[in-house]
């Protein structure tokens, strides 16, 4: 069946087909009574059920009619049903009412439905009971609004104190703390190898004792060995000088023998050389043997000049020999009445100089021990460890930094644009983007007076309170309490942003219905709260809860004030 088809039966229906339609008064009766008498008593969506079932038929047949034409004017009979049929629902959901359908071709079959729909082009159309529906409510209070400035930092140790070894060169053989530990001032870090050093000590208590044994001699006297030991000595310095001063003559006669049996050799190489100087002009004798005679002529006048020097010095008095010998017996004069007098003042002086630098060197010693244990210069934290086992030390190098007694502080950088409204002493709400349960609070300690030339901001150093979950370095948050008024606050969540960028409340009125009134926020609080500083009173109560399902004029019903 075509197009063309279909729609000539559709005229054919709408000229010849009856459609009973009801009044006015009928549409009344019909809104009030809500039923329509129907044989079958079939709901309105099993009709509509029924509806598609002979629409769908009617397209069933419209392709199977290219395939098969239909000639059958019982065939067409049905079509022009099915579609009464669908138009008289239409005509139900328009004008809320169950018509009638007759066709001229088959008795009177009357259609009703369970309940009128609703609509809006009704215009005696009753609107239905909205139920109210349930919220909860909040006071407008009005309470302290701090006015705050963020700024961001870090997490610093207030008084970072590195531990170095003050013995370098030694082994470090046990490390005591660890990272995070809390030592006292004094306690003892780490050990280092002290073998070396204990006996150097040893070596310098022995010269105290050597010292003090040499002081005590002094201070009793000389003895009478001593004495007599003191007249031995300067005895046989006596006697050396006078066999020395004895043996002059002697070695003076020795002397002049041989400057004698020099000059005897002289002569007569002096003679050969002379007549092989004629041979060796003649060509009577070799060259070497002219040479040979030539270099002992030589030697000779060399040995009768050292003969003479020696002459020479046997004959002096002063010569080095006595001069010694005759020094060493001035010695042992002097040292013989050194013990005959007793110990002078000034020697008995000086041992006890001796004894007290061996003291000092013993007291250096046990200086030096005592720096083979690395104790802490403070009460307070390690922050971090370097020394290891088996290490050397070396003065340059940090063996652990201390934060003392573990006080961090909080540097926050400001714009020097906003430097003025900060004040030393200003309390300081510190929290954290990465752990939403770190709420802190600080206090303004310091401001620094010097403004970055790069980033035009300035430190503000911020005193931390002890806390486990701190650690330097970290990042943190500080609002910085500038100033204080009194203002209207509400619950945030009460708050609804609207696409223009501005924000409601509902208002709770006195009939229980809500009113949506535009505010304007000021502050946001860190107790969840918003200062309002426009659009609310302090007697109101606006919608917490169910907030975001309402609309202007909705009544409520408040399950609950907060």
């Amino acid at each position: 069946m075509t197009r063309n088809t279909l729609d000539e039966q559709r005229s054919q229906l709408n000229g010849s087909g009856t459609i009973t339609q009801p009044d006015h008064q009928q549409k009344s009766q019909l809104n009030g009574s809500g039923t329509i008498t129907q044989p079958d008593q079939q709901p309105l969506h099993q009709a509509n059920h029924q509806q598609e079932d002979s629409a769908s038929s009617l397209h069933s047949s419209g392709t199977s009619e290219s395939q098969s034409p239909l000639s059958s004017g019982a065939g067409t009979l049905v079509m022009a049903m099915g579609i009464g049929i669908m138009l008289t629902f239409l005509g139900m959901r328009l004008i809320g009412t169950a018509p009638k359908v007759q066709k001229t071709d088959s008795p009177v079959e009357t259609v009703q439905t369970p309940a009128a729909v609703p609509s809006a082009e009704t215009p005696a159309a009753v609107p239905s009971a909205v139920p109210a529906q349930t919220v909860t409510v909040a006071d407008v209070k009005t309470t302290t609004v701090n006015r705050t400035l963020e700024a961001i930092g870090s997490v610093a140790a207030f008084e970072e104190i590195r531990v170095k070894s003050q013995a370098t060169g030694l082994q470090i053989k046990q490390v005591l703390v660890r990272e995070g530990e809390f030592v006292k001032a004094g306690q003892v870090m780490v050990r280092l190898d002290n073998a070396v050093l204990q006996a150097q000590l040893a070596q310098a208590q022995a010269a105290v004792a050597q010292a003090e044994a040499r002081l005590a001699e002094l201070k009793a006297g000389t003895r009478s060995e001593e004495k007599a030991q003191a007249r031995a000595r300067l005895d046989q310095a006596k006697a050396r000088l006078r066999q020395a001063q004895a043996s002059i003559p002697r070695q003076i006669d020795q002397a002049k023998a041989q400057v004698a049996s020099a000059e005897a050799q002289l002569s007569l190489a002096k003679r050969r050389y002379e007549s092989q100087k004629k041979l060796i002009a003649e060509g009577a004798i070799s060259q070497d043997r002219y040479n040979e005679v030539e270099s002992q002529y030589f030697s000779a006048q060399a040995n009768l000049s050292e003969a003479q020097q020696r002459l020479e010095q046997t004959r002096n008095t002063n010569s080095p020999e006595i001069a010694q010998l005759e020094a060493a017996v001035v010695e042992a004069q002097q040292q013989l009445q050194q013990r005959l007098a007793g110990s002078r003042p000034e020697v008995i002086a000086q041992a006890q100089a001796q004894l007290a630098r061996e003291n000092a060197q013993v007291q250096l010693v046990m200086a030096q021990l005592k720096d083979t244990q690395v104790v802490a210069p403070v009460s307070g934290k390690v922050a971090t460890r370097n020394a290891r086992v088996g290490d050397i030390t070396s003065s340059s190098e940090t063996l652990f930094t201390i934060i003392e007694k573990g006080r961090l502080e909080l540097l926050l950088r400001v714009p020097e644009t906003q430097l003025s409204q900060i004040r030393i002493g200003q309390p300081v709400e510190i929290s954290s983007r990465g752990d939403s349960s770190l709420k802190l609070s600080g206090t303004v300690r310091e401001i620094d007076p010097i403004v970055d030339q790069q980033s035009r901001q300035a430190l503000v150093k911020v005193d931390l309170p002890n806390s486990g979950s701190l650690l330097p370095g970290m990042f943190l948050r500080g609002s910085i309490t500038i100033s204080s008024t009194t203002g209207l606050t509400i619950p945030s969540k009460a708050v609804l942003p609207q696409p223009d960028t501005s924000t409601i409340v509902y208002r709770l009125e006195a009939n229980n219905t809500v009113k949506a009134q535009p505010v304007v926020m000021g502050e946001l609080l860190l107790s969840g709260q918003v200062e309002i500083n426009s659009g609310l009173s302090p007697s109101d109560r606006i919608v917490l809860k169910g907030a975001a399902f309402l609309k202007d004029g909705d009544r409520v019903e408040v399950l609950e004030t907060q």
